[in-house]
């Protein structure tokens, strides 16, 4: 192969913005952690592979305003951009309105080097409420053949194998939602709500709960009690991830 040839199809390689790989983290349940909350900022800022950072809800404690003032003025010192997901704390207050104010909708979903970014609001009607539910569905259909990752506050089932009431309802939504996930081709899905670490892989699909940003931990530190993120590394062909212990 002369380099002429070889210089076009490098040309091509860019021009189709084929991505080499990024990562992104996840954490939630920061609420009333303010200092473990700030460490753990702390600790992703310096490294530069993350790009985004998605909390998984419980941003506050009681959810007023004042609070999400607060919340807003810890992430400015971020160096990725945060992503919000509302947590049941979060709609005490009439919180749910403050958080349209300050991030906007409650659901909604984003592209980043041809991965698909998809976050829920599972506390603040039962379920998901038709309207959310049919959105999910028509936006879960048209990402198809992209690598889909999904955020939710409560879990869909018990991943911590401790609190099986801590989850989604009605319950009979969480395997309802499995199911579709798993025929659209999802690849993980986090949540937030227990405070810990958990992790299990069902029907094809990676179950992550990192609720442990700084609020009162859960779970004892054997299963998962330890303040954490997690950081999801996704490159060409593979996805990969990792629980970062802050002590």
């Amino acid at each position: 192969m002369n380099r002429t040839v070889c210089a076009l199809l490098f040309v091509l390689f860019c021009s189709c913005g084929i991505s080499h790989g990024f990562s992104f983290a996840v954490l939630g349940d920061n609420g009333v952690g303010e200092d473990i909350f700030r460490d753990i900022i702390h600790d992703i800022n310096p490294d530069k592979t993350i790009r985004f950072v998605v909390n998984t809800g419980d941003l506050t404690d009681t959810g007023t305003a004042w609070e999400y003032k607060k919340y807003k003025s810890i992430i400015s010192a971020s160096r990725p951009v945060f992503y919000n997901v509302i947590g049941n704390h979060d709609i005490q207050n009439n919180g749910k309105s403050t958080f349209n104010k300050m991030f906007g909708s409650t659901y909604y979903s984003w592209d980043f080097e041809g991965s698909h970014f998809i976050c829920l609001d599972n506390v603040s009607q039962r379920g998901l409420g038709r309207v959310q539910y049919e959105w999910l569905k028509a936006d879960l259909a048209a990402s198809r053949g992209k690598n889909i990752f999904v955020f939710m506050h409560k879990p869909l089932f018990d991943v911590s194998k401790m609190y099986p009431d801590e989850t989604i309802r009605p319950k009979s939504l969480g395997p309802e939602l499995i199911s579709l996930f798993k025929r659209s081709g999802v690849k993980m899905v986090f949540c937030g709500h227990v405070h810990g670490y958990a992790r299990e892989v069902r029907d094809g699909i990676v179950f992550i709960v990192s609720g442990g940003a700084g609020s009162l931990l859960r779970l004892p530190y054997f299963a998962g009690g330890f303040y954490n993120y997690v950081k999801v590394t996704v490159e060409p062909g593979r996805i990969s991830d990792k629980v970062i212990k802050i002590e």
